[in-house]
């Protein structure tokens, strides 16, 4: 099969001669001359040069007969070649305007292509590919179809199960401005379920994309262990079921003789949820007018069997990928009702199994229909009877995947395979076993109540079946980490008779066990910092312990965390076994709305020819299909807030598990609260969950404005229309989106739907989850570049607002700064008498020439005051005003190393590994050293140390140091982190960070330390972080940077180089940061401050050097002006004898010291707290040389 096949290209030129042939074509015509002017329109905005879109072509339209809008797709090219994924999507109301648009085109596209002429042949790409795949030539490649030079198809011989398609593309390299000529190959490969779509640098032979156009479930491989809570007695009474299409079939004109099916009707969500249901012709009349089992579009089935138009089902046990005759059949009257005993094993109720998947799979068709997923937008059929659309592409549903097998590849999963529309998708569902090892149960709250996954330690009793209950309490001791209780446990009272929760790390697993049962606790439980478990091994350097210690990963102790204040009843017990060791996913209705939600999204983003719109790093595809589970199975009476799991029944074996997400889906923050930086690291189910948690907000904010209605297809409730506005927005995003793509699409598509009546309520939502008004997508092939902010629409706030800002962070003193104040009233109704203020720093002068004259003003000693009068609902408009700052105020210099010496301010510790600080001149941001430390593939921790304890003194204390770095994302950075007892214990400083913060919490593994913030990623030039001290004033500090990393695949690529540090300093910082204000009669007001403290004033250089020819030194006194203590530093290239004198101006001498000087680094103090303020000597004498400094005593 050739997937290009059904590429539907149109050359403008061509469609316009073609869409002249009728009425209906002409108004399409008059849509596309729209669409054209509306990319000539954007072209700029898009930075589009017109040779950039000179030859383009559309591969797909269709109109959305819900809403008119008529969409277009069309696909970059340069001399008739492809750009992979280079899709822009202009999308035009009935009414002729531009709905939405989008571009992935790439500018100047011209200058970035590497070449239009291959080195590399189709037959060497198809070779690069195989050996790439493992995968055997055992045949010579065949050419089956030529088409010129560009695009050859060969026979997929030994290596796809379909003939292999090679074309010549051109691939954008993400990050970068290079586009290379590629040959793009579509493999479905042998002997698995995999189906590549890859590109292969057409000069080079490296692979340079590959994806799977095979999505899989991806759950955890376990061993059954036989569970608590295995139980299969479905609930009491049958679950109440509405066919709505009962009604329907009397309204439609079609009829198609009578089916029924004894299945688990949507929306049950599973076995364990209600019995079973005999439905007569449940088919929609509208998305399946002739039934489910008709193909030919005339009265009567054609298929007696599970097979029909939308959906072919049949047992695939031993992954042939075809039938074998293994459909469930009807018989003459169509009746799908076969017996279904749960507690045995799936082979023994496979035609109940066949029929419960051919439902589900035929639901979620006509489902999706009546939400915009027809044929002209590329559903799946076998017949679009005439309603435009690709034929012959149902979706393949193969039951019992594998089940002769039952290898670790055909067991605990399933997959969507979504090819080009005109070609079937294929779903595989597989047999589950993964009941975990259940030991611990909670028994309360309920919301949180049932069996999770949990391992035990070697040391201690063991669980067994007599079960040990008990309340959870957190252990802690009085460390700086006190969760860890690697020290003795202070809360006592509350521990003992307890069950201690404890988190991993830092000591061994054992002392843990032994510091919380001295405390009184009866058992402990560790909280892993991993979504996994692992076994608890013995040592000797504990003494035995005589309570049992289990392990939980970490979101489910996230979870049991929130609801620790109303109290948290655990049992420890051996699970009981009984019930099958299989179940089939098939009978799991949410994990097959999951699995077809695919192929639902792949096809409407980008259009249904584009498949492969969906593999970018932050492309919310598994968000998308865990939506559909949701809202399959939501209920009359369910509450937003009651957390949900995903995959339950197959995860859990319960009917309301936890399953197998990190956490339940839920609206109540305190038992979900991710937000958009928690994609930052994770996989595509992780990230998805964000994704799903934002949509399931604005599912429930819709169900509370307008009620839920149970009419799952023709309803007008709150469901209905979230639904709605989230299908639309997958026709509007663009190819590759990102999370900020996939808002302001579905903010879009409520302005084409509902005129934006809930523009605010959904900006409202998605700054709930950090998606707000200012977040940072970054490039969409990176997850881990983002920004997350909380902030809603600014006019969605119905408030007076003004926002300061400043031009530069850091000044000389003496310089200029430039202020603006953005004001806007957000309120409904005129502010009236509205005064603008801004106080103006001490010490600067106000620019009279710079002031905003927009209205009326006063310069008064250290204030502005614009007089604005009215000011209409819905202005927004900008005052500035610019200062020329004091030369006489500055900050000043206490301490300060510019790295420059030899190094002997600062100790290297190497913790662990072997990459150590070092001086480097490879950068600097002063001079032309700093220290680095390299980012390793393996497990390294390394500090460098301050030498001596520094005193911090001043008003306003702060520690700056200039950096830069490139690491591993998430897995690998640094940490600052202050001792004030010799570096006995060393605190965390995430919260006084107030310049260039870190950039959020660094993985466990970098540093065996749980929940600490660090700086990761990239940062490419040297850059100040300021540290607030003065939680440390009037104490003596180290400074340590720390930087960690875990070990990885030593093959793996490693492009990340380390942490450079320079410039340290500390600080008594002057900054300007006033307040501006805006009041009005009618009660408005509002203040604001820059951000970030404002602008810093740089510190004068208050360190005297002086140099000692006869040592070869370089001498620092600092501070100066002095308080309390002069610090003198030598760094000396000789030794010898020096004394250090401290006289009056009238040359006293006060104090007087002997000083060995030895080479290198070298420092002693002087004790000049009792002497009046005032000026001194300070003099420096060694044999036949003297060298003096002015001191300040202030």
């Amino acid at each position: 099969m050739n997937f290009n096949s059904s590429l539907r290209f149109f050359p403008l030129l061509v469609l316009f001669s073609i869409l002249t042939a009728s009425s209906l074509h002409a108004q399409r015509q008059s849509y596309l001359d729209a669409a054209m002017r509306f990319v000539e329109q954007k072209r700029e905005q898009w930075e589009l040069s017109r040779e950039d879109i000179g030859d383009m072509v559309v591969s797909d339209q269709f109109v959305s007969q819900h809403n008119g809008v008529n969409h277009f797709y069309f696909i970059q090219r340069y001399q008739g070649i492809e750009v992979h994924n280079a899709i822009l999507g202009i999308h035009v109301t009935a009414t002729g305007k531009l709905g939405f648009a989008t571009s992935r085109f790439v500018p100047n596209l011209a200058d970035k292509i590497n070449t239009v002429q291959p080195a590399l042949t189709p037959y060497d790409a198809v070779r690069r590919v195989a050996s790439d795949l493992s995968l055997a030539i055992t045949e010579p490649l065949r050419v089956v179809e030529r088409n010129g030079s560009r695009e050859i198809t060969f026979h997929g011989g030994s290596v796809s199960a379909s003939d292999i398609p090679v074309k010549l593309f051109f691939q954008p390299i993400a990050g970068t401005d290079e586009v290379r000529l590629v040959w793009n190959l579509l493999v479905d490969q042998i002997d698995s379920p995999d189906n590549w779509s890859i590109r292969v640098d057409a000069l080079t032979g490296k692979i340079l994309e590959k994806n799977n156009r095979t999505v899989y479930c991806s759950a955890r491989k376990k061993e059954h262990q036989h569970g608590q809570n295995c139980s299969y007695t479905p609930a009491a009474g049958p679950a109440k079921f509405q066919p709505l299409q009962r009604a329907l079939l009397e309204k439609s004109n079609t009829t198609s003789g009578t089916a029924s099916y004894n299945v688990f009707p949507l929306p049950l969500e599973n076995p364990l949820e209600g019995e079973r249901v005999l439905l007569v012709d449940p088919h929609d009349p509208i998305a399946s007018p002739y039934g489910w089992h008709d193909t030919d579009g005339q009265e009567g089935p054609e298929y007696s069997i599970t097979r029909g138009n939308n959906a072919h089902v049949f047992l695939d046990l031993d992954d042939k990928d075809e039938t074998e005759g293994d459909e469930t059949d009807g018989g003459e009257d169509m009746v799908f009702d076969f017996p279904l005993d749960l507690s045995l094993e799936p082979e023994e109720y496979q035609d109940a199994a066949n029929t419960q998947l051919f439902y589900m799979l035929n639901v979620m068709h006509d489902f999706a229909y009546h939400y915009g997923f027809d044929e002209a937008s590329g559903n799946f059929q076998v017949n679009t009877y005439g309603r435009s659309g690709e034929n012959d592409d149902m979706v393949e549903g193969q039951a019992q995947d594998g089940g002769n097998i039952k290898d670790d590849d055909h067991i605990n999963n399933a997959n969507f395979f979504t090819p080009p529309d005109g070609f079937s998708g294929r779903m595989q569902v597989y047999l589950w076993n993964t009941t975990t090892n259940n030991l611990l149960t909670v028994l309360a709250p309920d919301a949180i109540e049932g069996g999770y996954e949990s391992s035990t330690a070697s040391f201690g009793p063991s669980i067994d079946n007599e079960p040990l209950e008990g309340r959870v309490v957190e252990a802690y001791d009085n460390s700086t980490q006190p969760n860890l209780a690697c020290n003795t446990i202070v809360n006592i009272e509350e521990v003992t008779g307890s069950i201690a929760l404890v988190d991993r790390g830092s000591c061994f697993f054992k002392e843990k066990t032994y510091n919380v049962e001295e405390a009184g606790a009866i058992a402990l439980v560790i909280c892993n910092f991993e979504e996994s478990v692992v076994g608890m091994g013995d040592t000797d350097d504990v003494p035995d312990v005589n309570i049992p210690t289990v392990m939980l990963k970490s979101s489910d102790c996230r979870l049991i965390r929130q609801f620790l204040n109303a109290g948290v009843d655990i049992r420890l017990v051996l699970p009981d076994n009984s019930g099958p060791t299989y179940l089939d996913g098939g009978l799991d209705n949410g994990l097959i709305a999951h699995e077809y939600g695919h192929g639902i999204t792949t096809r409407l983003t980008g259009g249904g020819s584009q498949v492969d719109c969906l593999f970018n790093d932050e492309a919310m595809a598994e968000g998308w299909s865990d939506f559909f589970s949701l809202v399959l199975v939501a209920k009359e009476g369910d509450q937003g807030s009651t957390p949900v799991g995903m995959g339950s029944y197959v995860w859990n074996r319960r009917a309301d598990g936890v399953g197998f997400r990190r956490l339940p889906y839920s609206t109540d923050m305190e038992i979900n609260n991710f937000a958009y930086d928690d994609v930052i690291g994770q996989g595509t189910h992780s990230l998805g969950e964000v994704w799903t948690l934002t949509l399931w907000d604005l599912y429930w904010e819709m169900v509370d404005l307008y009620g839920f209605d149970d009419d799952l297809y023709f309803g007008t409730g709150g469901n209905n229309k979230a639904i709605q506005l989230m299908m639309d927005g997958l026709k509007l995003q663009a190819c590759n989106p990102g999370f900020v793509d996939g808002r302001d699409a579905i903010i879009a598509a409520d302005a084409i739907l509902f005129d934006g009546a809930h523009e605010c309520m959904i900006w409202e939502v998605f700054a709930r989850r950090g998606i707000g008004w200012d977040a940072v997508q970054g490039l969409t092939t990176n997850q881990n570049d983002n920004y997350e902010s909380f902030l809603k629409m600014p006019q969605c706030v119905k408030e007076l607002k003004i926002v300061k800002t400043v031009d530069k962070d850091l000044i000389n003193p003496g310089e200029d700064l430039e202020y603006t104040l953005r004001i806007a009233n957000h309120t409904d109704a005129v502010a009236t008498g509205v005064m603008i203020s801004d106080i103006i720093p001490d010490g600067a002068v106000v620019n009279a020439a710079s002031v905003s004259d927009l209205f009326p003003f006063t310069i008064t000693d250290n204030t502005i005051v614009w007089e604005a009068g009215d000011i209409p609902s819905g202005q927004e408009f900008s005052l500035k005003y610019s200062i020329t700052t004091s030369t006489e105020l500055a900050s000043e210099q206490l301490f300060y190393d510019n790295m420059e010496s030899f190094g002997d301010n600062w100790i290297q510790q190497n913790l662990e590994g072997t990459e150590i600080w070092d001086l480097s001149q490879d950068a600097a941001n002063s001079g032309e050293q700093s220290w680095f430390v390299r980012d390793s593939k393996n497990d390294n921790d390394q500090g460098l140390m301050l030498f001596d304890p520094l005193p911090v003194t001043g008003s306003q204390p702060v520690l700056r140091f200039y950096h830069k770095y490139e690491t591993e994302p998430v897995e690998d950075g640094g940490i600052v982190q202050i001792s004030t007892d010799g570096g006995l214990n060393w605190d965390f400083l995430d919260d006084k960070f107030f310049k260039h913060k870190y950039r959020r919490k660094i993985d466990y593994s970098a540093f065996a330390i749980p929940g600490i913030g660090g700086f990761w990623g990239s940062l490419q030039e040297f850059t100040p972080s300021y540290i607030d001290l003065s939680a440390y004033q009037g104490e003596n500090i180290q400074v340590r940077f720390r930087f960690g990393s875990d070990g990885e695949d030593p093959n793996a690529v490693h492009p990340y180089e380390g942490w450079y540090v320079d410039d340290f300093e500390i600080l008594d910082m002057l900054n300007y940061e006033t307040e501006a204000c805006i009041s009005s009669e009618n009660g408005g007001m509002a203040c604001d401050r820059p951000d970030e403290r404002g602008t810093v004033v740089d510190s004068r250089s208050t360190t005297a050097v002086s140099e000692i020819e006869a040592l070869g030194a370089e001498v620092r006194v600092f501070p100066n002006p002095v308080k309390d203590e002069l610090q003198v530093a030598i760094e000396a290239q000789r030794s010898g004898q020096l004394s250090l004198s401290l006289l009056s101006l009238e040359g006293k001498l006060l104090q007087s010291q002997e000083q060995m000087i030895h080479t290198g680094f070298n420092r002693t103090r002087m004790n000049v707290s009792d002497l009046p303020t005032g000026m001194y000597i300070l003099r420096l004498s060694t044999a036949g040389e003297v060298a003096t400094q002015k001191i300040i005593v202030d």
